[in-house]
């Protein structure tokens, strides 16, 4: 399998400061949050995005993470992460739990 080689920093997790969705990126300032790609303008992988979105199980499942969670799904920024306990999605900032499902 190949391998996807980055310069700098290893890929890792970032929440959007605008849509509030998770974003895949490499920089070297892992603390700091920017705007996703379809936020800034662009278009990106719409299947990737929805999968990665909240699902049924995250609204009533959904806790901070641990530490060690942070570190092993690579959940960077200064974002307020949760994680859901059943289906291990992770999502930025707002609480899934108060959002009304569909």
């Amino acid at each position: 399998m190949a391998k996807r080689k980055v310069k700098g920093s290893t890929p890792h997790w970032h929440g959007c400061q605008k849509c509030h969705h998770r974003y895949e990126d490499s920089c070297e300032e892992k603390k700091t949050n920017a705007l996703c790609v379809f936020c800034r303008g662009g278009k990106g992988w719409q299947l990737l995005r929805d999968n990665a979105s909240p699902q049924d199980c995250c609204r009533i499942e959904s806790r901070p993470p641990t530490k060690d969670e942070r570190e092993k799904y690579r959940l960077e920024g200064s974002a307020i992460w949760f994680i859901c306990a059943a289906c291990k999605r992770s999502h930025p900032y707002d609480d899934p739990k108060r959002k009304k499902a569909s």
